[in-house]
């Protein structure tokens, strides 16, 4: 009996250390989006924060037993963490996306400083808790089996508190099973609105309690969301792969939503969205502009504000 009072009282006392739920808008990577006129991203100022120094990165796969009108998950869910671990590392061991986000920097008290390449996983989570029963009226996917971004933070925050993961330089990414929308408590879902392939959000600092980052990456399918070539002939997987890229880097550069953008609002990765640069799609053929780990990769490239123009590698 005292060691369950103690250990709700320190869970009660970790939450009060967390930040506070928010309900901003978070910047969504859209569907079926095209780049449009590539224009340089522009630093905001005002002491705008990037992500410096060494990043820590934490993974939740929520992946429940069953959806919430009681469909069993895909049967190849967990082939598809496999996978998605696979990438993750990949993404995380180095590449020449991280050389063209290297450029952008804040200016803290007349001081710059530069984004981070130094990536660390710090902890990884399946959690199989079951998702929430609220639903989401807006889906044209689904009303019950869906999410809102209010569900994605309270989950995030649960496991903090859990597994006392740290928040200081961190960002987090969730991730859903097939058949499980997402919605981002303003009316847009992966089918819905702004259909988007993922997105980012951050709940801003108070006091000496950090930001909370984070992105989520909905399991969308390939339409809208891929590059349309596959080299390891997963389409919907692969194009998972393409999101959790371009959130990772608009985190990188822009984490509270307000660092880097171009003067219309888009970040790194929405400016070269849908552009393909034929020329670094050496590996396997031609099917991928990236390899690591001896796995291939088509995945859409970034902007570069040195070469004025979207770029797979720094230079």
């Amino acid at each position: 009996m005292k060691n369950n009072f103690l250990k709700a009282a320190l869970v009660g006392l970790a939450a009060l250390l967390l930040p506070e739920l928010g309900s901003t808008a978070p910047h969504l990577l859209l569907r079926n989006q095209s780049a449009g006129q590539p224009a340089d991203l522009v630093y905001q100022g005002n002491n705008a924060p990037i992500m410096t120094g060494n990043v820590n990165v934490y993974f939740i796969y929520w992946m429940p037993k069953t959806l919430q009108d009681g469909t069993p998950l895909d049967a190849t869910t967990n082939n598809y963490l496999v996978f998605m671990k696979q990438s993750i590392n990949d993404i995380l061991t180095g590449n020449g996306l991280s050389s063209i986000a290297a450029q952008y920097y804040q200016t803290i008290k007349g001081k710059n400083t530069y984004v981070s390449n130094k990536l660390f996983i710090e902890g990884a989570r399946t959690d199989l808790t079951s998702f929430p029963t609220t639903g989401c009226p807006e889906s044209s996917l689904s009303s019950v089996n869906c999410v809102e971004d209010s569900d994605i933070q309270a989950e995030i925050q649960k496991l903090v508190v859990e597994k006392k993961w740290n928040l200081n330089n961190t960002i987090f990414l969730v991730y859903t099973p097939n058949g499980e929308d997402v919605c981002d408590n303003n009316g847009n879902c992966t089918t819905t609105g702004n259909a988007f392939c993922g997105y980012h959000n951050a709940v801003p600092a108070s006091g000496n309690t950090p930001a909370l980052v984070y992105s989520v990456m909905p399991y969308t399918g390939a339409n809208g969301c891929g590059t349309g070539t596959y080299p390891q002939n997963k389409p919907d997987w692969e194009a998972v792969v393409n999101t959790t890229t371009a959130e990772i880097f608009g985190m990188l550069t822009n984490p509270m939503l307000n660092a880097w953008l171009t003067p219309d609002g888009r970040e790194i990765g929405d400016v070269c969205q849908g552009v393909v640069v034929n020329a670094d799609a050496t590996w396997d053929n031609g099917m991928a502009n990236h390899q690591w780990n001896g796995h291939y990769y088509s995945l859409q490239p970034l902007y570069d504000n040195h070469l004025h123009a979207c770029a797979d590698i720094g230079y």
